[in-house]
């Protein structure tokens, strides 16, 4: 277990429910962190947040972790909640030192892009045949992003329609919602025409939905 754990801490998080039930594996990872406290930090927030709220998690919620969740750099994929973290950069500020309100938009598409990415998707950006759009956006600001903050952008499954889909997503400086916002994205063709969604897509979204 310690080598497997060792191979989690430098490689992605995809499978390790093979090799313990979902109460187990929580106990055992959790277990070698802290032996190795040099890796505790390295847990993704959702890990430390079972140790320290139980000693006895729920295993809906710790089986769902297990089954769902891919550990990749700065994202965490769980059934219907895909995270990114991003770290503000001075070139995304103004001149007040306060990420500019147009920044909030381009976060939250670099996060749609990451959870396309790690749900299997990237072959989007190398095809010609559809395009996806923005056509609609709500956006709500509640507390302003600083230079230097490292953020977690969210992003979950609303709904879905025959060419459409909307997404919830929210930004975080740790358990703080800095803002939220809807976004609606249409697919279409070449010739800039409502096209049905494609089917590998259509089916992550309904997978998504199932676990709302």
């Amino acid at each position: 277990m310690l080598r497997l754990f060792s191979d989690w801490v430098s490689t992605p998080f995809t499978a390790l429910y093979k090799y313990a039930s979902a109460i187990q594996l929580h106990r055992s990872l959790i277990s070698c962190a802290i032996c190795h406290k040099n890796h505790y930090d390295k847990l993704p927030a959702i890990f430390k947040h079972l140790h320290q709220t139980t000693s006895q998690p729920s295993h809906y919620a710790v089986s769902g972790l297990a089954h769902h969740l891919i550990y990749k750099g700065h994202s965490i994929h769980m059934a219907n909640h895909f995270e990114f973290q991003i770290r503000v950069y001075i070139e995304d500020t103004d001149a007040g030192g306060i990420v500019y309100h147009a920044n909030h938009v381009r976060f939250m598409e670099r996060a749609r892009t990451e959870w396309l990415r790690a749900s299997g998707i990237d072959h989007y950006w190398h095809q010609k045949d559809y395009h996806f759009v923005v056509h609609k956006i709500s956006l709500k600001y509640k507390r302003a992003i600083l230079m230097d903050d490292l953020i977690t952008v969210t992003a979950s499954v609303v709904s879905c329609k025959s060419t459409s889909f909307v997404l919830q997503q929210n930004i975080y400086r740790g358990e703080i919602m800095l803002a939220s916002g809807e976004v609606e994205l249409a697919c279409i063709s070449t010739a800039m025409k409502p096209l049905r969604l494609p089917n590998q897509i259509r089916e992550l979204i309904q997978k998504e939905l199932a676990h709302a």
